[in-house]
């Protein structure tokens, strides 16, 4: 999927932002054509996405800016990748391919308990995996 698109694009909010911000770094570093979307309300064309990727980051995957910039790319032609923390929540069943990583569930004791800081690190692991491999991909087929 990555090394077919001639975009990819993150996409999330808070944490799940940063990490996008991240992976979209990574990904450049790699040599891979990506970009992220900082703002969960960045209208999306309703065309010219036939040969992106969109890789969504969501814990909860139920977050509705981020269900409908799924919905809005998905209209416009692009592919969707996403890394929740459940298989079964609403982005990952709307994505096109869906990563899970089924860590528990965790909230602030110490300011608000609504506040989410379930652990990321599977999500840095698999955008760093990820890129690695499509990189290697990438080189193997221009060889």
């Amino acid at each position: 999927m990555i090394t077919s698109a001639r975009h990819v694009v993150f996409s999330g909010i808070g944490t799940s932002g940063i990490l996008g911000t991240y992976g979209s770094r990574y990904f450049t570093n790699m040599g891979i054509n990506a970009y992220s979307i900082g703002d969960p309300f960045t209208p999306i064309p309703q065309r010219g996405f036939e040969n992106t990727l969109v890789i969504i980051l969501s814990v909860s995957g139920e977050t509705s800016e981020l269900i409908k910039q799924v919905t809005d790319f998905k209209r416009s032609g692009a592919k969707i990748l996403s890394i929740t923390n459940d298989e079964h929540s609403t982005i990952a069943r709307l994505a096109d391919y869906n990563i899970s990583y089924y860590m528990p569930d965790e909230r602030s004791i110490y300011t608000d308990p609504y506040i989410n800081i379930t652990t990321q690190i599977p999500v840095v692991t698999l955008i760093e995996l990820l890129a690695h491999q499509s990189s290697k991909e990438l080189a193997e087929k221009s060889d």
